[in-house]
């Protein structure tokens, strides 16, 4: 988080809107942590916990997001409500985990633990950095070149190609 933060500031330090925008997404990452319920579950089989309450938080985002969108809300809005549905999900696996009687198992620290799998998944942690920046260039570049709504219809086009036929398909 601290990187995507120092590197916005580094990148675009005339442009506020965006170091908001992406000062507030980079939070999210902090409760990206709890991912590790989300495995957990996962790993016993047990997914369909985390499918309830994603897929309920991802219903009543719906829902705002619709709301949003009829009011003309701004940009900033969409994207605290990406923040906020972030949390809600990660709460939600919080009090699933502690409902089933782990929660004392949440808190544990070992910093044995924490520095073997950094020392074992730094590679794999530079070669997502490289991947996000490889599959993410082409929009770096056009924004350099253009402009960001330029960037944004790009991205749309892309996302289509994308997962549009994908849609197609079923």
């Amino acid at each position: 988080m601290l990187l995507v933060i120092t590197s916005i500031i580094i990148l675009k330090p005339d442009d506020e809107f965006t170091r908001a925008i992406v000062i507030i997404i980079s939070i999210s990452l902090i409760f990206k942590a709890t991912d590790a319920i989300k495995y957990w579950y996962e790993a016993r089989l047990q997914s369909r916990y985390v499918v309830w309450v994603e897929n309920s938080v991802f219903i009543v985002m719906a829902i705002v997001r619709v709301a949003l969108i009829l009011s003309e809300a701004s940009l900033i809005a969409f994207v605290c409500l990406t923040l906020i549905e972030v949390l809600l999900i990660s709460l939600g696996l919080i009090s699933i985990y502690a409902t089933n009687g782990t929660f004392s198992n949440l808190f544990q620290l070992s910093v044995n633990r924490a520095k073997t799998l950094m020392q074992d998944s730094w590679p794999l942690l530079l070669a997502a950095i490289a991947v996000t920046l490889y599959m993410r260039i082409d929009m770096i570049m056009l924004e350099e070149m253009s402009n960001t709504r330029e960037v944004g219809i790009y991205a749309a086009a892309t996302a289509y190609q994308r997962f549009g036929t994908f849609y197609q398909q079923l």
